[in-house]
């Protein structure tokens, strides 16, 4: 994976360091050996995320001089960069006000704050649980969450290390929504005290390993899952965030238009134009209960059946806000992968057509708004936080869909 800083990184001169593995193995060799006394032999980047002209943070796995590829005790570093004048602020503000989540250490001479896995203030039980099993890291986001696979009474298993206190009402949905035929795993067990989470380990691949995942097939049998999970009745809804999607997509919108116009000046005049296409965010929805962060990356699929994972965010709101979440993603890592755009749109409508044939909650207008926005504020807008290689063109690509469905709202 390459990765390109764009103009407005230009006030973060370790970027190019912090996006180079080679030279991070250096550094890491020279300023946080292993602590056994042995070396550092491979560096990779496992996960970019960049706030423009701000900071960015990367996670590194580092192995050992004779460590297996796949090792099952990864050496991790939660990194963050900042300009030379706030560096140093930022981590002693950290330490001193932020204790739950202060970070392991400090690096002047990288202008770097570091979290050491599984060191992690705010998830004070990992290093114990790390401890009590034979784990692989699966996920890994210091003082937010932890996803693991093991074994659990000799079941394999996927275990989910949380920060904050949503692991019974997350067990409570899933739970409902296996009664409801929803393709979920299995809650095995959960220990509120320790805020962790065992479900069944789903066999399967990854939605983007095989390019017939793109078949129609599996894009109906993803929209019926959906549609189920909308009309799924449980009694821990009420007590879920009901989100107000459209009034926040369309703020991170906004922020994402101007960060957009700032790294690529070209697309400035198209992007003021789809503010005044789209208009203001749609009325409040009827809710429903919502996945939160639905794309074709949340499943698993095997032996042509998607079950679908993740359910940190659920809530209740907007359902065009999962449809929209989705499409979108197809569109954006289509072009990532270099899959042909007519591909791409076949999915998209054949996902579309079998979420209207299996349910009631379809609203042209607000499909159109929802996946137009996404485009922008998701998607474009993430080629330029995962500083992806060729942003210019691929944020382009995905604001010409957006004016494209922006075109199809139709004025009442």
């Amino acid at each position: 994976m390459r990765y390109a800083a764009p103009e407005g990184a230009t006030n973060l001169p370790m970027l190019p360091r912090a996006l180079a593995p080679e030279q991070m193995l250096d550094a890491f060799g020279r300023y946080l050996p292993p602590r056994d006394g042995t070396a550092w032999d491979r560096c990779a980047i496992e996960r970019v995320s960049y706030k423009p002209g701000k900071s960015t943070r990367v996670l590194y796995r580092l192995w050992k001089t004779g460590e297996a590829a796949e090792t099952g005790h990864p050496h991790y570093f939660y990194s963050e960069f900042l300009p030379a004048a706030r560096s140093l602020s930022r981590y002693v503000e950290k330490r001193e006000n932020r204790g739950a989540g202060a970070p392991t250490g400090f690096v002047a001479e990288l202008d770097m704050v570091y979290w050491r896995f599984p060191g992690d203030p705010r998830l004070v039980q990992l290093e114990e649980v790390w401890r009590e099993g034979n784990w692989r890291v699966v996920n890994y986001v210091p003082t937010m969450s932890c996803v693991l696979s093991g074994t659990y009474r000799t079941e394999p298993t996927i275990l989910k290390v949380y920060h904050d206190d949503r692991v019974e009402s997350v067990a409570a949905v899933m739970r409902a929504l296996v009664a409801a035929g929803v393709a979920v795993p299995r809650v095995l067990d959960i220990d509120s005290v320790r805020r962790l989470m065992f479900l069944e380990y789903v066999p399967g691949v990854a939605f983007w390993s095989q390019p017939a995942h793109l078949s129609r097939e599996v894009m109906a049998g993803m929209a019926r899952q959906l549609a189920r999970l909308h009309d799924t009745k449980t009694d821990v809804a009420g007590a879920l965030p009901e989100v107000a999607h459209g009034a926040r997509e369309w703020l991170h919108f906004q922020e994402a238009r101007t960060d957009l116009a700032t790294a690529f000046p070209s697309l400035r005049p198209r992007l003021e134009r789809l503010v005044t296409m789209l208009g203001t965010p749609p009325e409040n929805a009827v809710p429903a209960l919502l996945h939160g962060d639905f794309h074709p990356a949340q499943f698993l699929v095997g032996a042509g059946e998607p079950r679908l994972i993740d359910w940190d965010n659920v809530c209740s709101g907007d359902p065009m806000y999962d449809l929209a979440r989705f499409a979108s993603h197809l569109y954006y890592k289509g072009h990532v992968y270099g899959r042909p755009l007519r591909e791409i749109e076949s999915a998209v409508s054949a996902f579309r057509s079998a979420y209207v044939g299996a349910g009631s909650r379809f609203v042209a207008n607000r499909w159109f708004w929802h996946l137009a926005v996404s485009l922008v504020a998701k998607r474009a807008h993430r080629v330029l936080t995962r500083l992806e290689a060729d942003g210019a063109e691929c944020a382009a690509h995905l604001v010409t869909i957006a004016e494209q469905n922006a075109a199809s709202i139709v004025r009442g």
